[in-house]
């Protein structure tokens, strides 16, 4: 069964976004940076703000930046990867678990 996550990629907004930030260029690294985890981007769509007292706060730095910087929904990505399973030490084992091992009771019956 996979293992789902998703995530928000937030960019910048006002003058200082306007110039610096490249939403692709942003988008491309984050998915590169999760694929070397083993995660693969599965589905992505913008992220839309439908709160209006984020909205109105979002406004309100705005303007008190003077409109150099304020942030702006960015995007929201759903990655999946094939579920590990895990060793009792934690660390990434076989797919499969291994055999039950028994041990002798140290109680005589």
């Amino acid at each position: 069964m996979p293992e789902n996550k998703i995530v928000r990629v937030s960019l910048a907004g006002g003058i200082i976004g306007s110039l610096f930030t490249n939403p692709r260029q942003a988008l491309a690294e984050y998915i590169r940076k999760e694929n070397l985890q083993g995660w693969r981007a599965v589905h992505f769509d913008h992220h839309r703000d439908n709160n209006a007292l984020v909205s109105i706060l979002r406004l309100l730095v705005l303007i008190f930046t003077g409109g150099l910087w304020t942030w702006k929904p960015g995007y929201l990505i759903l990655f999946e990867r094939k579920q590990q399973a895990f060793t009792a030490h934690g660390t990434a084992g076989p797919a499969t678990p291994p055999p039950p091992t028994y041990q002798r009771s140290h109680m005589a019956p």
